[in-house]
C-alpha cells in the first residue's frame, strides 16, 4: 500500500507512515446536508392550457352562459350595450377592448359572484392586442370563408379564445391566438358546432324584432368565457381586476 498523503510505500496494517508520520486509517468524512433547490415558478407556455381541455361540451356551456347571465342580466346587457356603442363610435378601432372588457365583467362574475360596470374600461389596457386580434382574425375568417363558408366558421372558432388569452394570461395578440387555436384543435368540430350555436343565437335575437339581440350577444359572451373556464381555466391571481 501507499500512504494516502505523500505517496510512500508503506507494508499492509501500518497506522502511521514513517516518512510523513500521519495515519493511514480511513477517516470518514461526514457527508454535508443536500439543500434543496426550490424550483421555479411555473411558466406559462401557449398553448398548454391549464385546465381540462378535451372535447367540447356545447349544451353545457351554452346552459351555464345563461345561468350567468340571468343572475346579473340588466347589468350584463348593460354592459353589453355600453361596449357595442363605443365600438361603433370608434369605428371598430375599440372593439376588441371592449369586447375584452365583457368578458372581464362576465369574468369577475364567475368567480365573486358579482358585477363591476368599471370592469368593462378595463379592456382599454390591451387596446392595441384588441384591435391587432380583431383586424386578423376578421382576415382569416373573411378567407376562410371564401371556401364555402364552412372554413370560416372553423377559423372564427380556432380563435374563439384569444380575448381571454390576451388579459387573462397577458398575452400578446398572436401568442393569444395560437394559444386559443391550441385548445380548439383539441376538437375543431366540437368547437365550431358551439361556436355556430352561439350564433345562433344571435340569429334568434335578430328575429325577435332585434330586442332579443340585446340579450343573446351577452349570453354569448358568457358562454364563451364558460367554455374558457372549463377548458384552460383563469389565472387565480386575477390581476386584470386590479
Amino acid at each position: 500500500m501507499f500512504c494516502q498523503f505523500c505517496g510512500t510505500a508503506v507494508e499492509d496494517g501500518t497506522k502511521f507512515c514513517p516518512t510523513c508520520g500521519r495515519s493511514q486509517e480511513t477517516v470518514e468524512q461526514p457527508i454535508a446536508p443536500q439543500i434543496p433547490i426550490p424550483e421555479p415558478p411555473p411558466q406559462y407556455i401557449p398553448g398548454n392550457d391549464g385546465g381540462g381541455g378535451g372535447s367540447a361540451q356545447t349544451g353545457k356551456w351554452i346552459s351555464d352562459g345563461w345561468q350567468i347571465l340571468s343572475g346579473e342580466l340588466l347589468l350584463l346587457v348593460l354592459a353589453s350595450l355600453l361596449g357595442a356603442i363605443v365600438a361603433n363610435v370608434t369605428v371598430g378601432i375599440l372593439a376588441g377592448a371592449f369586447a375584452i372588457g365583457i368578458n372581464i365583467v362576465i369574468t369577475r362574475k364567475i368567480l365573486q359572484n358579482r358585477v363591476d360596470l368599471g370592469d368593462l374600461f378595463k379592456g382599454l389596457k390591451y387596446w392595441l392586442d384588441g384591435l391587432l386580434a380583431t383586424m386578423v382574425i376578421a382576415i382569416f375568417v373573411f378567407v376562410g370563408t371564401l371556401f364555402c363558408i364552412i372554413p370560416g366558421f372553423v377559423v372564427a372558432a380556432m380563435y374563439m379564445f384569444t380575448f381571454h388569452f390576451i388579459y387573462d394570461k397577458r398575452l400578446g395578440f398572436w401568442e393569444a391566438m395560437q394559444a386559443s387555436h391550441n385548445v380548439v384543435k383539441q376538437d375543431y368540430f366540437g368547437y365550431t358546432i358551439f361556436l355556430v350555436c352561439v350564433a345562433l343565437l344571435n340569429v334568434a335575437g335578430v328575429i325577435a324584432c332585434f330586442v332579443g339581440i340585446l340579450v343573446t350577444i351577452p349570453w354569448g359572451h358568457a358562454a364563451v368565457t364558460a367554455a374558457y373556464r372549463d377548458a384552460v381555466g383563469f389565472d387565480p391571481a386575477g390581476t386584470y381586476f386590479s
